[in-house]
Formats: C-alpha cells, structure tokens, sequence
C-alpha cells in the first residue's frame, strides 16, 4: 500500500508506503522493494512497516537483510526511526522489526506501538 499526501509545511507530496517483508524474502529482493518505493515517491518518503531484517544497530543480531537496509538506509540518506522496545515477542526471545525509514523530510515524529 502506498498513500501520497501533501504536507503543507513540507511545501510537496509525502509518499506513506506500508510493507511487510516476509522472513524469507531474499535481501535482493528487499533492496529491490525498497528501490522501488523511493523511485517511485517522486518527493519525499516514509516506508513504514515489518520489515523482518536484524541489525545490532536496532537489535540483538544481525541478518543479511538487516545488514542489506542498514546499507540502503546510509547510501539513500535515509532517517530511521527506531522503537526502543521490542516490537515482536515470542516465548523464545523478541527483537525490532517494525520500523520507520524516511528521507526529504525535516523531522518524523511518530510512536510505534505493539
């Protein structure tokens, strides 16, 4: 799903993407998806979602898809927005996979809550 609004104070359209990457979606076609949604966004961008993908930046682990957004996010000059807690438990551990990207805006603030 994507939703494009116009933000007055931002003085252009912001592109909403929602997605969720499943845990066997290959970091190639992660990249791919991620690509694309900038591509496509024209102005500024805000993907927000499940994205299944590790990193010690934001987790425990690090997972080639981790490694694979953590890289897309410093080479695309994304901003990340990042809950501090766990945002998916099990009862054999939890980790953050929910998250925010953006970039062409200022600031985001917003609250991901489980």
């Amino acid at each position: 799903m994507t939703v494009t609004c116009y933000v007055p104070a931002v003085n252009e359209d912001v592109t909403l993407s929602g997605v969720y990457t499943s845990p066997s979606l290959t970091q190639e076609d992660l990249a791919k998806l991620l690509y694309h949604l900038s591509a496509t966004a024209g102005g500024a961008v805000i993907i927000l979602g499940d994205f299944n993908a590790l990193h010690t930046d934001w987790d425990t682990t690090t997972s080639l898809k981790g490694s694979t957004l953590r890289s897309l996010v410093i080479r695309q000059h994304y901003g990340a927005t990042i809950p501090v807690y766990p945002t998916y438990k099990t009862a054999l551990g939890s980790s953050v996979v929910d998250f925010l990207i953006c970039k062409g805006l200022d600031s985001v603030c917003c609250t991901i809550r489980h």
